[in-house]
Order: structure tokens, then sequence, then C-alpha cells
């Protein structure tokens, strides 16, 4: 029980990270149950050119173990790009 409730925490410490890097290109960023997380970006940004200035970073904040879908979303929930961090 204690384990999973540092995993939480340590996943949204990754989400609150992503929000404050890529604070320019986000409408918003929502945890969705334990495992995944929604991340709404503003007009004019596309999910692929989000994922591409992400994947070269996201590593330096990874700390936990769980497998985690980030859902990128475009303004009008149109486009997506789904990403597994630490899937198999």
């Amino acid at each position: 029980m204690v384990k999973k409730i540092i995993e939480i925490q340590k996943i949204r410490a990754f989400m609150k990270k992503v929000d404050i890097e890529w604070n320019s290109q986000l409408s918003a960023c929502v945890m969705v149950g334990f495992d995944e997380l929604n991340i709404h970006l503003i007009p004019g940004i596309l999910p692929a050119d989000f994922v591409s200035s992400l994947m070269p970073r996201a590593g330096m904040f990874i700390d936990f173990h769980s497998r985690v879908t980030l859902r990128i979303l475009d303004y009008n929930c149109k486009q997506e790009q789904l990403i597994v961090l630490n899937g198999s």
C-alpha cells in the first residue's frame, strides 16, 4: 500500500515537471486514474511536435516504475498521440 502511494506521488511529480517545463505549449495536464496522463495542447501545437520535444528529455523526469500512458491531445481533441512509459 505504501509503495503504491509513493508511486502515485512520483507520477504526479512527473506530471508537474512536464507542466512546468512545457507550460507554454499546454492548456492542461490531467491525471486520469493511476496509469494515464492526458496532456492537452494549446492551439497551433501538434501532438507529434510536442512528442518530439518531450521524448529526448522525458527520461530525466521519470523516477517511477509503473507503466504509464501519456495521451497527447491537440486543442480540438481531434488528433492524439499515445506514448507508453516504462512499457515492455
